[in-house]
């Protein structure tokens, strides 16, 4: 209900800040899609930084990004972060990555990518909010 109604609030915000610039339009949202598209990307570039290295486990470990770390390691943030949100939630609901991702590592992940989830409403891009739903519950779910 919070994650809505924060929505829907940037939403409101994000209406009236297009209208206040209705004659720079397209050009004006154009550019705001951009911006936000470099600030996601500088977010989440920025807080995967701040996840610690963990060995690679035995085995299947494709989906793991090893980002920051040396070899035969993964970084867990970025394995959230830094990747489409359907293999972020294949991570997070798959029975054999049991213990792979520290409590710490996924409360990062939740407040980075539910922050700019909730930013992203209203922006001019498609963006289905399916697995992104997914993925923050899965992350307060393992929290």
């Amino acid at each position: 209900a919070i994650h809505t109604r924060m929505c829907l609030s940037v939403g409101v915000l994000r209406k009236d800040a297009m209208a206040t610039l209705s004659k720079f339009q397209p050009y004006a949202k154009c550019l705001e899609a951009v911006l936000y598209a470099a600030i996601c990307a500088l977010v989440c570039a920025l807080v995967a930084q701040m996840g610690n290295c963990e060995q690679m486990p035995e085995g299947d470990s494709v989906e793991f990004v090893r980002y920051n770390c040396n070899e035969g390691e993964y970084n867990p943030v970025a394995s959230l972060l830094l990747t489409t949100s359907e293999g972020a939630v294949n991570i997070l609901f798959s029975r054999r990555n049991g213990g792979a991702i520290h409590p710490s590592n996924e409360l990062l992940a939740f407040i980075a990518y539910t922050c700019l989830n909730i930013g992203l409403t209203g922006v001019p891009v498609p963006s289905g909010n399916f697995t992104g739903t997914m993925l923050i519950g899965g992350l307060v779910g393992r929290t």
